[in-house]
C-alpha cells in the first residue's frame, strides 16, 4: 500500500488535494473528520464540560468555535484538550489505517493535522506538500472561521501555527511540492501528474 500524508499550511488547500485524490479512487482517513466525530461521543463531551462548562455544550454538540478560543490561548488548556481527545483520535486512526492496509488499499491518503508533530508522517511512503502564500490562506481560513477582520484571522492563524513545526521544514520532507496560488484546474492538473507517477510505482 502507498500511504500518502498531506502537509501543508492552516487553510493552504489540503483538504481540496485530499478530495480530488479521493475522487480518482484514492482512499481517505480525514483526520478532522475522526477528530470532530470524536467530540461528539458522550465521555469526551462529559470531560469537556467538566473542565471547561457546561458552556461549552450548544444543541447537544460540542461549541467548537468556543472551545478553541480557549485552548489556542493557553497552551496548558490545549494540552489538557489533547490529552482529553487524543488517545480516541489515534485509536480510531489507526483502525481506519489497519484496516485499510489489510484490504491491500493501492493509495490512501493520510490527511491529518499535526501528521509530523504527532509522528503519523512515519507511516507515510510519501508526503505531499501544499503550498500557498500567506495572504490567500488569511483569506481562505477567514472565509472559513467567519472573522471579522483581516488582522483578527490573521493572528489567530499565526497563533496556531506557531505551534507546530515550521512550513520549511515540512516542505523539506514531502516528496512532492504542489504549487496552489494558481486556478483550480492548475493544482488539478498538478495533482493529476503526481497520481500518475504514483499508479506507475
Amino acid at each position: 500500500m502507498i500511504s500518502l500524508g498531506i502537509l501543508g499550511g492552516i487553510a493552504s488547500g489540503k483538504s481540496t488535494v485530499s478530495a480530488y485524490l479521493a475522487s480518482k479512487g484514492a482512499c481517505y482517513i480525514d483526520g478532522d473528520k475522526i477528530a470532530h466525530e470524536v467530540l461528539d461521543y458522550p465521555e469526551i463531551q462529559q470531560q469537556i464540560t467538566a473542565r471547561w462548562g457546561k458552556e461549552m455544550i450548544s444543541h447537544n454538540n460540542i461549541n467548537r468555535k468556543e472551545l478553541a478560543k480557549i485552548v489556542f490561548n493557553d497552551l496548558n488548556e490545549l494540552k489538557i484538550l489533547e490529552d482529553i481527545t487524543w488517545p480516541l483520535i489515534n485509536a480510531k486512526l489507526y483502525e481506519s489505517f489497519s484496516r485499510y492496509n489489510q484490504h491491500h488499499t493501492k493509495l490512501l491518503i493520510i490527511d491529518v493535522p499535526l501528521l509530523v508533530e504527532i509522528g503519523w508522517v512515519n507511516l507515510c511512503t510519501h508526503n505531499i506538500f501544499v503550498d500557498a502564500n500567506l495572504e490567500d490562506r488569511i483569506y481562505r481560513f477567514a472565509k472559513r472561521q467567519n472573522y471579522k477582520t483581516y488582522e483578527e484571522c490573521k493572528l489567530e492563524l499565526n497563533k496556531r501555527e506557531a505551534r507546530q513545526v515550521s512550513l520549511d521544514e515540512k516542505k523539506k520532507i514531502a516528496t512532492f511540492v504542489i504549487d496552489n496560488n494558481q486556478k483550480l484546474s492548475s493544482l488539478y492538473e498538478k495533482i493529476n501528474t503526481i497520481w500518475e507517477s504514483l499508479n506507475n510505482e
